[in-house]
């Protein structure tokens, strides 16, 4: 046989036939393959993870489920104390574009403790000295006019009330920035007032 013979030969004899892998065989040879394939064995076939799973689920949904529409709500007019009128009153100018459930809110605070009220969308006008339970919750003063912080907003309620009714502030889902009127409280024994000023 020639030499060039063999060298053909040896040429045809060396051709390999390449192939690729099969999916399986890419997989494994991924680095973290076995960790990946424990965890896998141990939270779906033997439920190891299952709680963990669900309380995350519940979770998640839980906040998705408790997630409120937004109202839609107006800041109001800052309100004013009219003197002229006894006893005293706060007024102010209605809303219009708003959602049709939504009230006012008034509220009373005084040395930290606060009274709120809902009001309803047809009354712009109240006299504190009429508001069921308003000096108990503020309680009582010195012989002098205390700084008494008035703020009204607009916003959406538990319940949508006839009359001016007190709250707590739990009770107000969404409510607009508020509009504030600067008062006065005076409440010693005996004696009770709402003064525009001092």
């Amino acid at each position: 046989m020639s030499r060039k013979t063999q060298q053909g030969a040896a040429v045809g004899a060396d051709t390999v036939t390449e192939t690729r892998p099969g999916p399986l065989k890419r997989l494994r040879a991924q680095p973290g393959f076995r960790t990946a394939a424990v965890v896998f064995v141990l939270t779906v076939v033997l439920g190891l993870g299952g709680p963990a799973a669900y309380a995350y689920w519940s979770q998640s949904t839980a906040v998705t489920i408790s997630g409120l529409p937004t109202a839609k709500v107006e800041t109001p007019s800052a309100p004013g104390c009219n003197a002229r009128t006894l006893p005293n009153q706060i007024s102010w100018t209605g809303v219009s574009d708003v959602d049709s459930d939504v009230v006012y809110v008034l509220s009373f605070t005084v040395n930290g403790r606060t009274k709120t009220y809902a009001v309803p969308r047809t009354t712009t006008m109240v006299k504190p000295l009429y508001l069921s339970g308003l000096n108990e919750a503020l309680g009582r003063t010195p012989y002098e006019n205390v700084p008494m912080a008035v703020t009204l907003r607009t916003a959406t309620v538990k319940k949508v009330p006839s009359v001016v009714t007190a709250i707590s502030e739990s009770d107000v889902l969404a409510a607009s920035q508020p509009a504030t009127l600067q008062m006065f409280y005076y409440a010693p024994p005996g004696l009770l007032g709402y003064p525009c000023s001092r």
